[in-house]
């Protein structure tokens, strides 16, 4: 076998070779060009942002039909005339027509006796919190009496010489206005 020398290439088949070959890189580098602008023009965090806004609503969407659901469940209950119907009794004391209502009342011979002047108190006096010694003195239901750091016992409602603790000043006499008096019982004035 014999083997032929290469022949040389003419000039035009090397323009040729050289033409394709700038147009490969001019190619690729347009390719470059754009997937750099591309990549510097999308915005990578905003998407992931309306990504995670996305999941956060549809969290929400799901929180809401269950409560819709629940809120549908307990309209078709409240849509029943029993349902109704125990509600205007059991709430509001409300009965059908032709029914008589009845209030079953404590019997008056309790051990707590009714307080002078049907329970009411006068603008005067000081308030008192509900189920303390104070409100149970007012009620009619005997002196209640602290111990006074000097050692002595004093009716609660009386303040001691040492203000002990226990002891509340009783209002005395014209204790000032309403707005006063309001002022001086909340707690976040003091």
């Amino acid at each position: 076998m014999s083997f032929t020398a290469s022949k040389p290439i003419s000039r035009q088949a090397r323009r040729h070779q050289l033409r394709q070959r700038r147009a490969r890189a001019m190619l690729l580098g347009a390719a470059i060009f754009a997937a750099i602008v591309l990549v510097s023009s999308f915005p990578i965090g905003t998407l992931l942002s309306q990504h995670s806004q996305l999941s956060d609503t549809a969290a929400q969407l799901s929180r809401l039909k269950a409560a819709n659901h629940t809120l549908s469940v307990q309209a078709q209950r409240l849509a029943q005339p029993s349902t109704v119907a125990n509600l205007a009794r059991r709430d509001y004391g409300l009965v059908s027509p032709g029914q008589r209502a009845y209030e079953i009342l404590p019997p008056a011979s309790g051990s707590v006796s009714p307080p002078p002047g049907g329970g009411q108190e006068p603008l005067e006096t000081s308030p008192v919190a509900s189920g303390s010694t104070a409100s149970a003195q007012r009620l009619g239901a005997g002196p209640a009496t602290a111990t006074s750091p000097s050692g002595g016992t004093t009716p609660l409602g009386v303040a001691s010489s040492a203000g002990g603790v226990g002891t509340q000043p009783v209002a005395t006499g014209n204790s000032g206005g309403l707005i006063s008096r309001t002022l001086h019982t909340l707690e976040f004035w003091r």
